[in-house]
This record gives structure tokens, sequence and C-alpha cells, in this order.
């Protein structure tokens, strides 16, 4: 007989009476999910223009030239409260833009310096709807993953979304065949559709080589915070997400 589960929206915040996969190998297949996440970025939105591209699509010509010069001026230790080099900068809401102007080198401006021109910044603007779209397909999947965990018995979550095996490969309540603790929710007929697609995206994800590199290399990092994406009529907890660009 399966276990007694407090009923919640697919939406809601994830509190549970009993995890399935238990807490360990629940931010195991959390992190394989960021992991594919940074992989399929790498791979679906590639952005070829590094630091010295970009500033000049965010910040005029004289704040790019008194930093720069003002640089080689003062020492480069705690400066106004914060590193001196370094500074995160809004774009729209949700999105931010995290650089570390050492390597130019100049100073970091202040925010109400900063303004992406919608001309010359467009690249930058639209690989930023590109990550965001695939960031969708993502946090979609780790809430498939949060609710499917805090709902179903571990039979019932294999049956409807056996990407968990893969996700979760050393799970012991994946390992065994469990059927008299299969439990079907009553209300997961309307996120099937949800479901499915979550499966589709961790499955294509899951064919990309594994040795993608992720790691930064223009000291500029996308700051994306959840969206309150919608799911048929709940809407979704945000998930935020770091994207070295």
């Amino acid at each position: 007989m399966a276990w007694p589960r407090r009923r919640r929206q697919f939406g809601e915040p994830n509190i549970r009476t009993k995890s399935v996969l238990g807490s360990t190998y629940l931010a195991t297949a959390e992190r394989k999910i960021e992991s594919l996440f940074q992989r399929s970025v790498k791979v679906m939105a590639p952005f070829d223009y590094d630091m010295p591209a970009v500033l000049p699509w965010c910040f005029s010509e004289d704040t790019r030239l008194t930093l720069t010069h003002a640089h080689s001026l003062v020492k480069l230790n705690l400066y106004y409260g914060g590193l001196a080099t370094t500074g995160s900068y809004k774009i729209v809401e949700g999105t931010g833009l995290s650089v570390d102007f050492a390597s130019i080198p100049m100073l970091a401006p202040k925010e109400e310096l900063f303004e992406v021109d919608e001309d010359s910044g467009r690249p930058l603007l639209e690989i930023i709807e590109q990550i965001k779209a695939i960031k969708n397909k993502f946090d979609l999947a780790e809430h498939v993953l949060n609710w499917l965990d805090g709902h179903v018995t571990a039979g019932a979550m294999r049956y409807y979304w056996p990407t968990v095996l893969s996700l979760a490969p050393g799970a012991p309540a994946l390992n065994t065949e469990a059927p008299s603790r299969f439990n079907t929710p009553g209300n997961i007929t309307p996120f099937l559709p949800f479901i499915r697609e979550s499966a589709s995206t961790i499955a294509s994800a899951l064919m990309l080589a594994e040795d993608i590199d992720t790691a930064p290399k223009n000291a500029m990092t996308l700051q994306l915070a959840g969206g309150g994406m919608k799911v048929g009529e709940d809407t979704l907890a945000g998930i935020k997400r770091s994207v070295h660009i």
C-alpha cells in the first residue's frame, strides 16, 4: 500500500511528506539536469563574441576609455565596497549580466551606465532569448522530477517518467521492482503532456557529448531567474541558473 502524501498542485513549492528518491538522489538528479542544461546551451545557443566586442554594445566609448585609463591609476584592492573590476547589470526583468573586467583591464562601471543598444547589441539580446527558451525546457524537466518525487511511488515514477533512471541511476528505490507499491495519482492526467515533453528534452540532451566545455572563457555570465513559466493553469516556481557566455 502506498504511503500517504500531501496533495498539492503542480507548481507549488517543493514540500513533501516523503521523497521517492530520497534527498541525496533527488539532488543528484537536479545536478544532472543542470549539467545537461549547460551542455545544451553550448551546442544550441553558441555565442561567438568576446568581451571587447560586447562592451561597446553596453557602455559608451567615454565610459570605457575613462575606466580603462583609471585602471592604471588606482590600487586594485577593495574599491567603494566592492571589487574594482567586477560588476553585475540588469538587462531585462529576471536577466542580468555579471562581468569581470580584469582582462580588459578596466574598472567596473556603475549600474546606471549600463544600457544594451537595441541595434548593435542585438546578438546579445537574441542569445539571451535562445538561452531562456532552453532554460524553460530544463526548468520544466526539474519541476516534473520534483512533482513525481512528491506524488507517486517509485514504480509509477519509472513507468510514467523512465527518464529518471538516467538522472539518478543509483537510487535504491528505482533499482527494484515493487508492483505492490505502484500508485497512480488521480490528478496526473493534465500533466502527461509535460511529462512527455520533459522526457524528450532530457533524452535529446543525453545524446550530447559529455566532454563539451562549459567552463567560463569570456568572464561574462548571464544570471537567469525564474520567469513564472505557466504550465496549464499553474505557475511554476522560479529556478535560478547561471550561464557562462
